[in-house]
């Protein structure tokens, strides 16, 4: 039987949506995530890349979400609107460029919408954190 630890499930969705460039490792044995970033010192950075490498069945690197995910989770997002007028506008700004800047631009005008996303967005994230948790 595995073992059990203690983990913040929200910190851990939230290192799954972390596209800062850094990579996250979740510790098996605490629960903690370690986050690792450019702009991190480096002998501090250094400091627990040495930790992390001396132990690595003890510490996960997080995989971030990809960006084909993401860009169904729009689309997923976008047919379950009611709002004709916000359903159409999504459906054209998914269809070009910068598909993910653009949604996101539509959605500020759009505040009850914009909420429901965001509850969208940690659900599908969280389903996939325990996706993760259940493989490792």
């Amino acid at each position: 039987m595995p073992n059990k630890i203690n983990l913040d499930i929200g910190e851990l969705v939230y290192a799954f949506q972390d596209y800062s460039g850094g990579e996250n490792f979740l510790d098996t044995k605490t629960g903690e995530i370690i986050h690792i970033s450019e702009f991190m010192d480096e002998e501090e950075k250094e400091k627990i890349s040495v930790q992390i490498e001396s132990e690595p069945k003890r510490y996960l690197l997080i995989p971030s979400e990809d960006s084909a995910e993401s860009y169904n989770d729009m689309l997923d997002f976008a047919a379950t609107l009611n709002n004709e007028d916000l359903k159409e506008k999504l459906s054209f700004v998914l269809k070009g460029k910068s598909v993910f800047r653009r949604f996101k631009d539509v959605l500020p005008n759009y505040p009850d919408e914009r909420n429901m996303w965001f509850s969208f967005k940690e659900g599908r994230t969280k389903e996939r954190v325990n996706e993760w948790l259940e493989e490792n």
